[in-house]
């Protein structure tokens, strides 16, 4: 008997014990001889002597947690690179109307007063050490 090879594309696996789960499940299948589940590719290699039964597959594959999907591993969707051209020409408008604006432009004006507040508290401390070496 030769073995006959069903490659299935599973969704929503994610990790080792995923393909583990789903493994376990589809050697349940009648007829399935092997079954190399890999989560990193979302698909399953099935070895089986006669005609699989796709719908006893699926319910496996339910029972294992998952859905059988077309399109194996959910691609990222493409970089619209006009999109982001865009939205960093808007960034850097922004920016500059902010900066024209004096928005960002605070260090002048906290400057002379964080100085004055270092500065006194300064002089408290030289106040409280001259009035503890009048005390003794």
């Amino acid at each position: 008997m030769s073995a006959n090879q069903t490659t299935i594309h599973i969704s929503g696996m994610h990790c080792r014990s995923c393909e583990i789960v789903t493994e376990d499940e589809l050697l349940g299948v009648p007829g399935v001889t092997k079954a190399d589940v890999s989560f990193k590719k979302g698909i399953a290699r099935l070895s089986h002597a006669n005609e699989l039964n796709m719908d006893s597959v699926s319910e496996a594959v339910k029972r294992a947690g998952y859905s059988l999907g077309e399109d194996g591993k959910d691609e990222k969707a493409p970089v619209n690179y006009s999109q982001v051209g865009i939205a960093l020409l808007i960034a850097f408008g922004l920016f500059f109307v902010i900066q024209k604006t004096g928005v960002l432009n605070l260090s002048g004006n906290l400057s002379g007063n964080l100085s004055s507040l270092c500065h006194g508290s300064h002089i408290k401390q030289k106040e409280r050490y001259s009035y503890s070496k009048n005390l003794f």
